[in-house]
Formats: C-alpha cells, sequence, structure tokens
C-alpha cells in the first residue's frame, strides 16, 4: 500500500484546494474554508458515496485525506487552521518544556493534576471523561507561561461540556489557543507521582504526536511509536461512523 500524498492546487481568500491520493490510490479534491477550517467540498471516486457504505479501511483513508488536507493548508497559506495543541512541533516544545521544569516547579504545576486525575473532586465524579491541564508557552517556546487549575470534559445527555475547577483560569489565562492539552482519563494512572508522573506526561505527548500522524496517514516519528494515552478524541474517531467536520471547543480557546 503507497503513502498519502496531498499537494495544494489552488488558494483563494475563502478556500483552498489540496488534491490528495491516498494509500488505496484514490483522487480526493478537497475545499477548506480558511474561515472556520471545516471541510467545505470532499469529492473522491472509487469508494461508496455514502460514508456508512464504506469499510473501516475506506473510512480511515477518508479521514486521513481531510486530516492531511487541513495541516498542508496551514503550512502553505495564510489561514490558521490546525489548532496549536494539535500541532506536532508544538506538542514537542511543550515536551522539552515539561523535561526542563525543576523538581519544584513540576509540583508546582502538575501536583494536584496527577491528584485531580486520580480522583476527580468534580460535583459528578463519575461523568467526567478526561482531566485536562492547559498549557500555554512563553513567546520563545521555552518556558511555561501560564498552566491552568485542572479542568473537567463532562458527558452529559445534552453534550459536552467543560468544568473549571478554577473558573478564574477563564478570565486569567492568556486570551489565545493553549499550545499544549494533558488530557487523562480519570483514575488511569498507575505510576507515582513526581519522575515516573514525568515520564508519563512525556509519553502521553508523544502519544499525541503519534495519533496526528495517524490522522494524517502517515509513518509515525521512530520515538512516537509508542503505546499509551494520547489524545482521548482520535480513540473516538477511530470508532466513529462519520468524518470529522471540523474543530470542537476545547478549554482555554474561547472567552465569552
Amino acid at each position: 500500500m503507497s503513502q498519502l500524498t496531498t499537494r495544494l492546487v489552488n488558494d483563494t481568500p475563502d478556500a483552498a484546494m489540496v488534491r490528495a491520493r491516498d494509500g488505496n490510490d484514490v483522487d480526493h479534491r478537497i475545499a477548506i474554508d480558511k474561515g472556520s477550517g471545516e471541510v467545505a467540498v470532499h469529492q473522491y471516486n472509487d469508494y461508496p458515496g455514502e460514508f456508512e457504505a464504506c469499510t473501516s479501511e475506506q473510512r480511515r483513508m477518508i479521514r486521513a485525506a481531510r486530516t492531511s488536507a487541513r495541516y498542508i493548508v496551514q503550512a502553505e497559506t495564510d489561514a490558521d487552521v490546525v489548532r496549536p495543541t494539535e500541532r506536532p512541533e508544538n506538542i514537542r516544545n511543550g515536551i522539552r518544556v515539561i523535561e526542563s521544569l525543576t523538581e519544584g516547579e513540576f509540583v508546582r504545576y502538575f501536583r494536584e493534576y496527577y491528584d485531580e486525575v486520580q480522583e476527580p473532586s468534580a460535583s459528578v465524579p463519575e461523568s467526567v471523561t478526561t482531566v485536562t491541564s492547559v498549557l500555554y508557552l512563553d513567546e520563545a517556546s521555552t518556558r511555561l507561561e501560564y498552566v491552568t487549575d485542572p479542568t473537567y470534559e463532562i458527558q452529559t445527555q445534552s453534550g459536552t461540556h467543560w468544568q473549571y475547577t478554577n473558573p478564574a483560569d477563564t478570565m486569567a489565562a492568556p486570551n489565545r489557543d493553549p499550545d499544549v492539552l494533558c488530557r487523562l482519563e480519570p483514575g488511569t494512572l498507575s505510576v507515582a507521582f513526581g519522575g515516573p508522573f514525568r515520564s508519563f506526561l512525556i509519553d502521553h505527548l508523544k502519544c499525541q504526536i503519534r495519533d496526528v500522524y495517524w490522522l494524517r496517514g502517515e509513518s509515525v516519528p521512530e520515538d512516537c511509536r509508542l503505546e499509551g494515552a494520547g489524545n482521548p478524541d482520535v480513540d473516538r474517531v477511530r470508532e466513529a461512523a462519520e468524518p470529522e467536520s471540523g474543530p470542537e471547543p476545547e478549554p482555554g480557546a474561547v472567552r465569552e
């Protein structure tokens, strides 16, 4: 099976056109809305017209073409269509910053997060799907500028919601998209705090890089070929009946 390839073929003020050839040698024509980052048009041959009628392998190829198209538009146009938290270079910067923290700094930034992952203090703990630590790097991407208190992703009948353990974070955090997200399912840690948890977080971020490459249908970098928890949304995408339609809200990204 060949590797997925993509190329930008047209760039207008409102949309960018991408051609992709997936691992099954099927051609895709994709238009990305430069304002929203969503896929505006996606045409392909040789697969069923209805996504639900496709095999799991065909669905994976369709998702890979769509994801890869967004990344090439991010790289080769003036559009900002990929979140910072989904860019491998940003995640690697986060890894280097976490590695550089002193023991005292690591305790200050991540002790509470560790405790909340172990046992969430949310009002309805059983509804918590992930516990998130939102990281903002400085302009040089060499230090932590701001780290929010743990944030809960809450799943209810009405949908997904975010609950802040410190509501002041919504005003105190930088008014921009975060750079790195640590997102872990509650009650899943089997390591002690300190060095073992620092190593766990680094592997968690490497697994997020792994997931980006998987979504794009590309070979995963050698150092990121790990088993473990990465982006929890990717597990949902693997099982989803529909391709990704566009960005979902994330903590720290929007101000009311």
